[in-house]
């Protein structure tokens, strides 16, 4: 298994579980439906056979639809009620018919000649429409390269009584603002349902499909061409029509399949066919979403800075929050907009206190605003020697954790408001730890919110410990922890680094308002802390090595001539290279006394920088020190930005304006770019209210991904 994810990655193996799951799901309905049938006494060889090679649940209903149980109010069931139902099939075997002597004027149905051969028509009709091999020729017409979806702006529907023109106007204005909204899926009007089907056309663009068409914003039709329906209509005639058919008995053959056409094939067609077009978007939409979702989680983590958060709002203010290195809650406050002097004075007081240079925004109501507060301050004189700098965050899910058991425990005294605050300020600073804390069902990610052997009742022990006798020097202190044996020890030794930054030689005292900490930081005060003057950092407690493997990793860096403090050094690199290239992975692995697999992880750790964070690879966040305002930008304006959002027609990018830009799959100029990516644009189109940022829209070109 370990082999087989290497070599194909775990998004191959979700592929072929969720495959697997959906020909388990196929078996049990054509399992199900082979019960159905035999217990209509019908089940053949040749069917059940059928049943056992179907490969889709549609698939089944094509071998199941013959056998099912019409709705009583269908015409084809009325007509057999008023006992045309013997009369339909000797007409099928080509039987001659006299239609007069079906007449009978006191049974409904059956009135005159015409409703006596509509009735048989709707029979055959429905016949037709539940046959195996004619649904699956039906199929065919889709196929063709002229198959299309065709999307054109529907009319504005005005109420007829409506008298008084200024809603008549209002009507037709909100209309044309809906229409906007749309513009950018439909820069064409003709989808080939053959690139749709195959993915060659944007996946978002089936379901805005469906959202302008409920809207009333545009008139959805599938088309096919002449060519496919006519080798359609001459199938059904050459497998229906009896050869010995009169002339009469002709045209009502060809009024039946026109009928079991309009009426009850094609409609049928076209459900199967938007109906298959949103489920494969909605496959692709969630590939997307798990992509952008991974390099959410992913972020880099902006370690070593106190960090002040702010979750901005108008009515209910700012609320404001000041986090140290360690995540410990040093100041929380709430200022207003309204009143800029008295919370300008705030904010640079807390920002000189606690020596704060990272400020993250949170991306919700009054962002912009606060931007705008946020990026003049920092030209004050006051703030200029700490050089501050400033981020959006995207808030999403702050609100429901701040209200969430787990936000209630840990921050108990805070009010819920504050705690977003805090939330935001610590998703800035370690996303993957922050955003895990959110429920799975919002992020799916239940499985990575807990380090294998460490509950929540003992991370609290080991962040009490790590309080009240000072940071961790090395890996072995955790067994100083009140409860973590040596099971748990070996657990979770191997998730759980020691960064010699935060040793006590290397430690900086954060200055923490007491009122706002924890409260094991109260039950430690007056304590006096341990000294560990006997312990001294491993460097490989910063690799992602597990204490197991020391004595390995130890004994390999012997014999290449180095020493554990050279871990992550250009040297250890190309020594360890050398003497791979010369030994072979087997031969060296038996050499220290583990197997391959061991080896390469233990080679990797030694290889990799100290703290090595697979993170890194990814994009950090952008940070500014002031605003570009909308009124600037002209056509060809060049800026820096960060992709927030991937969609299947381009990416929307954050330029710094207050209205995100969009840089549409047309003007990546054949570039990929994946959420976070840092990019420089050229702004290609400006269009809306300059002033009404949610109006405004920014095309842009990719000149290049930084």
């Amino acid at each position: 298994m370990a082999t087989t994810v290497q070599q194909h990655g775990c998004g191959k193996l979700r592929d072929v579980a969720r495959l697997l799951q959906e020909l388990k799901d196929v078996q049990a309905k054509a399992a199900y439906v082979a019960k159905q049938i035999q217990a209509k006494g019908k089940l053949t060889s040749i069917i059940l056979r059928d049943l056992q090679r179907t490969t889709t649940v549609s698939e089944i209903e094509c071998v199941f639809s013959p056998f099912k149980p019409a709705s009583k109010k269908s015409l084809a069931e009325r007509a057999k009620a008023s006992g045309l139902e013997d009369a339909a099939k000797k007409f099928m075997k080509g039987g001659r018919m006299n239609f007069k002597l079906l007449v009978d004027p006191k049974t409904k149905g059956k009135e005159d000649v015409t409703a006596v051969q509509n009735g048989i028509m709707h029979i055959i009709a429905e016949i037709i429409a539940s046959d195996k091999e004619t649904l699956e020729q039906l199929k065919e017409i889709s196929t063709d390269r002229e198959s299309m979806i065709v999307v054109t702006p529907a009319k504005v529907r005005l109420d007829k009584n409506e008298k008084d023109p200024k809603k008549a106007k209002t009507a037709s204005e909100s209309h044309a603002s809906l229409s906007e909204n749309f513009d950018v899926y439909f820069r064409r009007k003709f989808f080939p349902l053959r690139d749709i089907q195959s993915f060659h056309v944007s996946h978002t663009e089936g379901p805005c499909i469906n959202r302008a068409e409920k809207n009333g914003v545009m008139s959805v039709k599938v088309t096919f061409p002449d060519r496919a329906v006519r080798r359609f209509d001459s199938f059904i005639v050459r497998k229906w029509t009896p050869p010995e058919a009169t002339t009469d008995e002709y045209k009502l053959w060809k009024a039946t399949f026109l009928d079991v056409y309009e009426r009850l094939l094609l409609p049928r067609l076209i459900r199967e066919i938007r109906s298959g077009l949103t489920k494969n978007a909605q496959s692709e939409s969630l590939a997307i979403f798990g992509s952008n979702l991974k390099h959410l989680l992913m972020s880099p983590p902006i370690l070593g800075k106190t960090i002040m958060a702010i979750d901005p709002g108008f009515s209910h203010g700012c609320k404001v929050a000041i986090i140290s290195q360690r995540s410990e809650i040093l100041q929380t406050g709430v200022f207003y907009l309204r009143f800029p002097n008295n919370s300008s004075a705030m904010l640079i007081r807390y920002l000189t206190t606690f020596k704060c240079q990272t400020i993250a925004i949170g991306n919700g109501t009054a962002c912009r605003e606060t931007e705008v507060f946020v990026s003049r301050i920092l030209q004050t004189p006051e703030l200029r020697p700490l050089n501050c700098s400033y981020c959006i965050v995207n808030e999403n899910g702050a609100s429901i954790y701040s209200v969430s058991p787990l936000a209630i425990e840990e921050m108990p005294d805070l009010d819920p408001n504050i705690r977003s605050a805090v939330s935001i300020a610590r998703r800035l600073q370690n996303p993957l730890a922050e955003l895990v804390k959110i429920e799975p069902k919002h992020l799916g990610i239940a499985s990575i919110r807990y380090v294998a052997g460490i509950g929540q009742a003992m991370a609290a022990k080991i962040i009490k410990h790590r309080v009240c006798e000072g940071p961790f020097i090395n890996r072995s202190q955790l067994q100083e922890v009140k409860g973590l044996g040596k099971k748990t020890f070996q657990q979770c030794a191997g998730f759980i680094r020691v960064s010699p930054s935060e040793t006590p030689e290397n430690k900086t005292e954060d200055k923490v308002d007491s009122s706002k900490t924890s409260s094991e930081i109260h039950q430690c005060r007056g304590k006096k802390r341990k000294h560990h003057e006997t312990l001294s950092h491993n460097p490989l407690d910063t690799t992602w090595i597990h204490p197991e493997s020391y004595e390995a990793a130890e004994r390999l860096v012997s014999i290449i001539g180095l020493s554990t403090a050279d871990v992550g050094s250009s040297k250890m690199k190309q020594m360890l290279d050398k003497i791979l290239r010369n030994a072979g992975d087997e031969t060296l692995a038996d050499n220290i006394g583990v197997d391959v697999h061991t080896l390469k992880i233990i080679m990797d750790g030694l290889k990799s920088p100290s703290n090595f964070d697979i993170r890194s690879d990814f994009s950090e966040p952008v940070f500014k020190k002031g605003v570009t305002s909308a009124d600037d930008l002209r056509i060809g304006t060049k800026l820096t930005g960060q992709v927030v959002n991937v969609v299947g027609f381009g990416a929307f990018v954050d330029v710094g304006v207050g209205s995100d830009g969009l840089i549409h799959t047309s003007k990546m100029r054949g570039k990929l770019v994946v959420q976070g990516n840092k990019v420089e644009v050229c702004v290609d189109s400006i269009s809306g209210s300059k002033g009404h940022h949610s109006k405004l829209k920014i095309g842009l070109q990719l000149l290049r991904v930084m």
